[in-house]
């Protein structure tokens, strides 16, 4: 229905039918990017939703994430894990400390939470992976990116990994990154 329809069937003036228009055709298009997500495999994720992670509510109330970009089994965001992060230049004894905790985190059935980056993150994640643990990775950046990626999409596919974006295509400053991973 356009604008000047609007206005001439439900009597109001041809401004808000012009805002009115508008809004709907932004709706459906918001609709249509939802639509595109959920069959890309991606979930977006609201404080209404059923796997938001509480803790995070609790936690950082008005600083929690107004949306999620999920990808894998969402249910592990409900399951406390093991945060492992650190430095992308990592040295020798610091690399065996990562894959060693993410090993004990697997054997012991914990989910592995680390951001993903490249270093201490990257080693943490795939390690508890190749040990047969599960592992939530946290992203700074672009879920879709990491998405491209192959290998990414087999773990996921294989239900042993969840990532997610906390503002699709942007990145987060590491003080927020920090607040919402001790929320989790």
């Amino acid at each position: 229905m356009s604008a000047a329809d609007l206005a001439v069937d439900s009597g109001i003036s041809n401004s808000l039918a012009d805002r009115v228009a508008a809004l709907v055709d932004r709706a459906t298009a918001l609709a249509f990017e939802l639509e595109r997500l959920e069959h890309s495999g991606v979930q977006t994720l609201t404080p209404f939703d059923e796997h938001y992670p509480k803790s995070w509510m609790q936690r950082l109330g008005p600083k929690a994430p107004p949306l999620l970009y999920a990808a894998g089994p969402v249910e592990l965001f409900d399951v406390p894990g093991l945060g492992v992060v650190g430095s992308r230049d990592v040295s020798p004894s610091g690399a065996e400390v990562a894959v060693e905790a993410a090993k004990c985190a697997s054997r012991h059935g914990i989910p592995l939470v680390s951001g993903g980056a490249r270093g201490v993150d990257q080693l943490a994640m795939n390690s508890a992976f190749d040990s047969g643990g599960t592992v939530v990775g946290l992203l700074a950046d672009s879920l879709s990116r990491k998405l491209a990626k192959s290998d990414v999409r087999a773990a996921i596919h294989s239900g042993l990994v969840v990532c997610r974006g906390f503002v699709e295509g942007g990145s987060c400053s590491f003080d927020f990154c920090d607040d919402v991973f001790g929320g989790l």
